[in-house]
């Protein structure tokens, strides 16, 4: 193997290795907001949106609505949840059509993942 091939696959390996501790973190996330809604005994219903939010990490009432079967008055109401919870933000400033993404305060330690 020439250097060229070692300097190649130590690349790889450091990438590898990044890519396993991202993924931890992303696991440990989102047993952080588990264990944040089971203390404060919250619906399943908080659990879907929380479990979506690792698929799409932004949210809206509409999709939200949707994803849970529910009117968009109880998906608001469900949203509302987990921003009290610190776990969702609003980044438009709209009154109307806002978009929640995962709060800072919880990506700060995986960046750049959300």
């Amino acid at each position: 193997m020439d250097g060229l091939d070692f300097v190649f696959l130590r690349g790889v390996t450091k990438q590898s290795k990044d890519a396993f501790e991202r993924s931890r973190q992303i696991m440990d996330l989102q047993q952080q907001f588990y264990q944040k809604l089971q203390k404060t005994k919250r619906s399943a219903m908080q659990f879907i949106l929380v479990d979506n939010l690792f698929i799409h990490p932004t949210l809206t009432a509409a999709r939200a609505a949707k994803l849970l079967q529910v009117t968009p008055r109880a998906a608001q109401n469900n949203i509302n949840k987990l921003i009290d919870e610190g776990i969702l933000t609003e980044v438009t400033g709209a009154s109307r059509y806002r978009v929640y993404i995962v709060s800072r305060f919880w990506t700060s330690s995986i960046n750049p993942c959300f």
